[in-house]
């Protein structure tokens, strides 16, 4: 039976190509990639609040709504509304993109995996 893609995802990259930022890496990005997916709620105090600075500093660079952009990152709604995404990209290590930057580190894709486990609470 054939995988399918969710149509947030095929928009996703398909705005990724027409705005010119970097595409991602595909899943098996090497083994520069050491992040961990978080199996269980592990830190049930983090809130939007906590996780919001590392999207403003890592991802409305690009993820700002531009007309024909990728789609926006700049709200609490915009980030749950593509958190599965926001998860595999983080988790494959494709966003940021090494050339954009803002790299990233492990603790703060930790932090925002973490949160994302927890039911991304507000």
């Amino acid at each position: 039976m054939a995988r399918r893609v969710p149509l947030k995802r095929l928009l996703g990259l398909c705005s990724l190509l027409t705005l010119g930022c970097p595409a991602p890496p595909t899943p098996d990005a090497g083994p520069t990639c050491e992040v961990v997916l978080p199996e269980v709620c592990g830190n049930p105090a983090l809130r939007f609040a906590d996780v919001q600075p590392l999207f403003q500093t890592h991802c409305v660079n690009c993820h700002y709504g531009q007309l024909g952009g990728p789609w926006p990152l700049t709200s609490y709604m915009d980030i749950t509304d593509w958190a599965d995404v926001v998860r595999d990209d983080i988790a494959f290590c494709s966003m940021p993109p090494a050339d954009a930057g803002t790299g990233m580190t492990l603790a703060e894709k930790a932090l925002i995996l973490d949160w994302l486990r927890c039911g991304f609470p507000q």
